[in-house]
């Protein structure tokens, strides 16, 4: 590690902002959170950590608390809607063959406890950030070479704080990355157009928790796994996932296709942007409609439908989010880099965002603790190995979403036989084969005690 000392600003403290934090704690690396919001208001629905990043968040710590809150997987079974069952997909293989189940947990849970994890004090709130400036010219008293090593965030409330490298965790509509865009066109540096082209989707979904509910009466709570369950509407215009959690509670997730379909051209692209964002209001009027769909639909846990599952649920904590999808090219400047949906936004699908934002951190931590200095050409080499690290890893997870989405919403009949052999006749050799090459990689850092690969199928990294 570098003699200098190196400060950081990251900006967004959802999940990879923290986690990122958690682990520059670990390598002695110093700090601050710039967050937008003015308080921590947590919402969602599910989310599901696989050994790809278990083990590194036994690493860190973080993994006897999360197993604390969470249920383990063994299985999920897709349906249709007159409760018809298309097939089910084993899971209970993945502590033997990968050293850890997948684990279920609410998403508010998992803030709260990484958020425990990070000094308070190090999280500024209503931080939003307006400007994002490299070598800054306005250091009172400092020489050009100082100047150099330095850049600067300027936030709505007139506050300005600088480091040496500021790394974006704030979202698919990042701040940071747009500065960042901005400023490297204003130097003559070649952003892609691509970068600039609205994101793609084609569905919209509601999620929520529910209340405890009584297990005596929703009998699957009584499981010790968790148990998911996918009921896929008649003409695939709506799937519910069910997925119950601990403490007796039921997690779901509506998802329905957009009215206005992808623009199939340029012309039409800023068009259907705008059309998809009438319907993509957050609040309870904007998810009431999507819930109202499928009220009728049949429980598989009790004889009742699933509007009762969501009158069961408290409506604060019900919301609505789009499921998009993007990958970008551009990952970083000299002294600013982007780290999860920021630079690769996958469609939400049971975590896969906040997986794919752990592993951005584990490898650009990893290679911020091994700065030989704080030099320009120091950081904007290490932020090249970054994206050249992951950007083959974060392409495929984006196109992988993509591809699930597909599965459980096109119509078709090619589109039912591919369910059908996904779903109930795939090979257990070919079904374990395709799970292994998902599991292949679960790294850890290397400034940390590594933890044992206990899997019977050892990691690629």
């Amino acid at each position: 590690m570098t003699s200098q000392p190196l400060k950081v600003i990251i900006v967004g403290s959802g999940i990879g902002g923290l986690i990122t934090a958690i682990m520059l704690d670990r390598a002695g690396i110093e700090y601050v959170i710039l967050e937008k919001r003015k308080t921590h208001s947590v919402i969602g629905s599910a989310i599901a950590f696989t050994a790809v990043v278990l083990r590194v968040l036994e690493q860190i710590g973080l993994y006897e608390d999360i197993h604390k809150i969470s249920k383990e997987f063994s299985r999920t079974t897709i349906s249709m809607q007159d409760g018809k069952v298309i097939g089910v997909l084993d899971g209970e293989f993945a502590q033997e063959r990968y050293g850890y189940y997948n684990e279920i947990m609410a998403r508010p849970d998992l803030m709260n406890i990484l958020l425990s994890r990070v000094d308070s004090s190090k999280i500024l709130m209503g931080k939003k950030v307006l400007n994002v400036i490299e070598q800054p010219e306005d250091l009172e008293g400092a020489s050009k070479d100082d100047l150099s090593k330095w850049v600067s965030v300027h936030c709505s409330d007139g506050c300005q704080y600088l480091a040496n490298l500021v790394i974006g965790c704030d979202g698919a509509y990042s701040a940071v990355r747009q500065r960042m865009y901005q400023n490297l066109q204003s130097k003559g540096i070649h952003v892609p157009k691509i970068d600039f082209a609205p994101f793609r989707f084609d569905q919209h979904c509601v999620v929520g928790v529910s209340k405890p509910l009584d297990p005596e009466v929703y009998t699957i709570l009584q499981k010790p796994f968790c148990e998911f369950d996918v009921i896929l509407a008649k003409d695939y215009s709506y799937s519910i996932w069910l997925m119950p959690l601990n403490n007796n509670r039921i997690s779901w997730m509506i998802n329905g296709k957009m009215f206005t379909p992808q623009a199939a051209n340029k012309k039409d692209a800023k068009k259907q942007l705008e059309e998809n964002f009438k319907i993509s209001e957050w609040g309870p009027e904007a998810a009431e409609e999507l819930c109202d769909k499928v009220r009728g639909f049949t429980c598989p846990y009790i004889g009742g439908t699933i509007g009762d599952l969501i009158d069961h649920t408290p409506k604060e904590v019900i919301s609505k989010v789009m499921l998009e999808d993007k990958m970008f090219e551009t990952w970083h400047s000299d002294r600013v880099v982007l780290l999860g949906d920021a630079c690769h936004k996958v469609v939400p699908f049971g975590g896969q965002g906040a997986t794919q934002a752990i592993l951005d951190a584990v490898v650009l931590v990893d290679l911020l603790h091994a700065l030989p200095s704080t030099s320009t050409r120091d950081i904007s080499d290490a932020f090249k190995k970054y994206r050249a690290l992951r950007y083959d890893t974060a392409k495929s997870a984006v196109a992988a979403s993509r591809q699930g989405g597909a599965l459980f919403s096109a119509k078709g009949f090619l589109m039912d036989l591919l369910r059908a052999f996904t779903f109930k006749y795939m090979p257990r050799w070919l079904y374990l084969w395709t799970s292994d090459r998902i599991q292949a990689s679960r790294p850890i850092v290397s400034f940390l005690p590594p933890v044992p690969d206990r899997g019977s199928v050892k990691s690629l990294a």
